[in-house]
């Protein structure tokens, strides 16, 4: 008998230490603040917390500074440092931050007088370790070497229309997030990042002391689409857009604190004054199940993800996603963030445009228009982490595409705000009058949204004109017309708020034509040919 009782004590023993150590675990939480009083920042001064070009993007597109922009109060973090926990991450868009700490501490922070709620997120290793993982995640997509051009997929979104008139990134900046960028910072066709400092940020939100070159290469090609240069074989879409680099998934697991990852990336580009944010990424299953949403709740509204891209748009940021892989499979509809009110969600058509079958389902739950737009995402031509060109196949690959043309169109028409360029995209892209599940509202072009932007002209405007030299440096233009001969026209040179500044009668030989502006000033100008009822339209950069 004694034997017996002794063997139970042992097992209770065991139990007991096994519930203790359970409960001294860390766990990762979002702890959530009852206001921002008595805050040492305000929102007459934000450029104590937000760069020059952030407040710039504000100004132009006359949005406020508000309470929700200034930071989490010191001293409340403060007081959950006192209680226990370890503050990973103020959110304050939210009025929030992530901890880590014990069940036994968050008791102690749930009952300051200045926390409103808690949550929980996942397990302490949920954060990215090297040390614990050195693989690469399984993504949803196949990788197979079909041709080595992408010159397919620029075509289709008007890319080289946008290049002829010197529109390929300049000035504009993009946040690429992400799990990873394996190879990126050694690497040829990503080494003009570096070397013409083009490279503004780059940061890790899930293990911040760790470098964001590693993980997983999926970022790498991801930022391929926008970025990457190979003479003679692959051309990215921006390649003089200034970028920066956000790790903000998780590779090995898959916990809701990865939203919170994406929003404090999010707050962080707005602070730096990105113009566009691509995320190739998107949630709706999670490794612990009670996480997991439902379709009903890929609203626009629900998502810890969803609220802070619509935040990220509201600062004045375009925000682009991936619409999702799910259309093979039981959930079939898209994911989060892709459900977003104001985001541009993406599709995926294969290269002989027609729908890829993994590209996840519209509408959105409360029946918006969804995926938003669509570009090839099937066979898309990337570049991979050891510097070669090859293939893969995702809405990933689809977003940035759609990213990349959003930051040269912008850069075209720097003044307009956010929504109006949101608003131009869905409308003009081909399917605008007949929209449906799968590819939204069609595929966006160049010349569809710029042209549309200048007083409704159709795309066959731009086609036809060349104007050279452009940049222009001297004080004559040359204009020639083909195919078609017109022996006289009219030209018209008019500055970017639409102000007709020469309007004369040009004689055309032999399709060929000659402009004097020796008083035009530096800046950026339309030529528009007028020859009865057929007009064209070039973009022309004075330096």
């Amino acid at each position: 008998m004694a034997k017996k009782n002794k063997g139970i004590g042992i097992l209770f023993m065991l139990f007991f230490s096994s519930s203790l150590a359970l409960a001294q675990e860390e766990n990762l939480y979002a702890v959530f603040f009852t206001d921002k009083e008595n805050s040492t920042y305000s929102v007459n001064a934000p450029e104590a917390f937000l760069s020059e070009k952030a407040i710039a993007r504000r100004a132009k597109q006359e949005i406020e500074v508000v309470a929700e922009d200034l930071p989490v109060n010191e001293t409340y973090l403060q007081a959950v440092s006192e209680a226990g926990g370890r503050v990973l991450f103020p959110l304050k868009w939210n009025n929030a931050c992530v901890v880590s700490c014990t069940d036994a501490v968050l008791q102690g922070i749930s009952q300051l007088d200045v926390v409103s709620e808690t949550r929980y997120l996942g397990p302490l290793d949920s954060q990215n370790s090297m040390a614990a993982y050195g693989g690469t995640k399984s993504y949803r997509y196949g990788v197979a070497a079909n041709s080595l051009k992408n010159e397919n997929q620029l075509n289709l979104l008007g890319i080289p229309r946008m290049h002829e008139q010197a529109f390929k990134g300049e000035g504009m900046i993009v946040a690429v997030f992400d799990g990873g960028f394996s190879g990126v910072d050694q690497i040829e066709p990503f080494s003009h990042l570096f070397t013409e400092n083009l490279l503004v940020a780059a940061r890790n939100f899930t293990a911040p002391s760790q470098s964001i070159y590693q993980y997983s290469d999926h970022g790498t090609r991801v930022l391929s689409t926008l970025t990457a240069q190979i003479r003679d074989e692959y051309q990215g879409i921006v390649p003089e857009a200034q970028i920066v680099l956000c790790v903000t998934e998780v590779v090995r697991s898959e916990y809701r604190v990865e939203e919170y990852y994406w929003q404090r990336a999010a707050e962080f580009s707005d602070s730096l004054g990105v113009d566009v944010i691509n995320s190739s990424l998107g949630y709706n299953l999670f490794d612990d199940d009670q996480m997991n949403y439902t379709y009903e709740q890929m609203n626009g509204t629900t998502s810890v993800i969803a609220q802070a891209a619509d935040w990220a748009f509201s600062k004045g940021m375009m925000v682009v996603v991936s619409a999702g892989n799910e259309g093979a499979n039981s959930w079939k509809y898209i994911t989060t963030p892709a459900d977003a009110i104001n985001v541009l969600a993406v599709g995926s058509l294969n290269p002989d445009q027609s729908i890829s079958s993994f590209s996840s389902w519209g509408p959105s739950a409360d029946n918006r228009v969804k995926p938003d737009v669509t570009c090839i995402g099937g066979s898309t031509q990337l570049v991979n982490s050891s510097g070669s060109i090859t293939s893969g196949n995702g809405t990933s690959f689809a977003s940035p595409q759609i990213a990349g043309l959003v930051t040269g169109l912008w850069q075209a028409l720097p003044t307009l705000t956010a929504a109006e360029l949101l608003q131009k995209v869905r409308e003009t892209a081909t399917a605008s009058n007949d929209p449906n599940d799968r590819i939204g509202y069609g595929i966006p072009t160049f010349s569809r949204v710029f042209g549309d932007l200048i007083n409704g002209l159709p795309e066959e405007v731009f086609q036809g004109l060349v104007i050279y030299p452009n940049p222009l440096n001297q004080d004559n233009l040359f204009l020639k017309i083909a195919p078609i001969q017109v022996p006289e026209a009219e030209v018209m040179v008019v500055n970017q708020e639409g102000k007709v500044l020469i309007q004369q009668p040009l004689s055309f030989e032999n399709g060929e034509s000659e402009l004097a502006l020796p008083e035009l000033g530096q800046g950026v100008y339309l030529i528009r040919v007028q020859a009865g009822a057929q007009q064209w339209v070039q973009r022309l950069i004075k330096q």
